[in-house]
């Protein structure tokens, strides 16, 4: 998990507590039909929120790859590359964001197909590479039916894109 994610599990924990705020203090209620409706609210907002947030956890994890963090020369920046794994479904959806070394407020660089095959991530698609502290480079393989999304900007860094030709593709990548 990077944590560029915890945003979302901190606005998710938010709402847990905000349910049980309610629920607590609803029993202070002198109408005792407003009391019982209220905390049965409450608790229902309770669980739904503690079911969608176990949903969620797994789903994410059972299908999500991530690559070793990228920093930049000066490490003032991270690149994070993950991949959304659909399997038999379709290509898979790669995602690289860019983010400050301590933020958890990562911005979108790139969004399109992907994979990543091989063990030791060699043989990626998208290859993410810092040229130095302020550019970026993605290169990545175009797929017909699946469109990709470069940024040309994030947080001061200069994303440069480099789409490679289709035909470079090996058979092996497909499987």
């Amino acid at each position: 998990m990077d944590i560029s994610e915890l945003p979302f599990y901190v606005g998710v924990l938010v709402l847990l507590v905000a349910f049980v705020a309610v629920f607590v203090t609803a029993k202070r209620l002198t109408r005792r039909w407003l009391r019982w409706r209220v905390r049965g609210g409450a608790g229902v907002g309770m669980a739904l929120t503690v079911l969608s947030l176990a949903l969620f956890v797994v789903g994410d994890y059972s299908c999500t790859a991530r690559a070793p963090l990228a920093y930049s020369a000066d490490c003032k920046h991270v690149a994070v590359l993950t991949w959304g794994l659909q399997g038999a479904l379709g290509s898979d959806i790669a995602t690289v964001k860019v983010r400050h070394r301590y933020s958890p407020f990562a911005k979108t660089v790139y969004s399109g197909s992907g994979w990543s095959d091989s063990p030791d991530l060699h043989d990626t698609n998208p290859q993410v590479r810092w040229i130095d502290n302020k550019h970026l480079i993605i290169r990545y393989y175009e797929f017909p039916g699946y469109e990709q999304v470069c940024a040309p900007h994030a947080l001061g860094i200069e994303v440069v894109c480099e789409h490679l030709p289709s035909h470079f593709v090996s058979s092996s990548q497909y499987k």
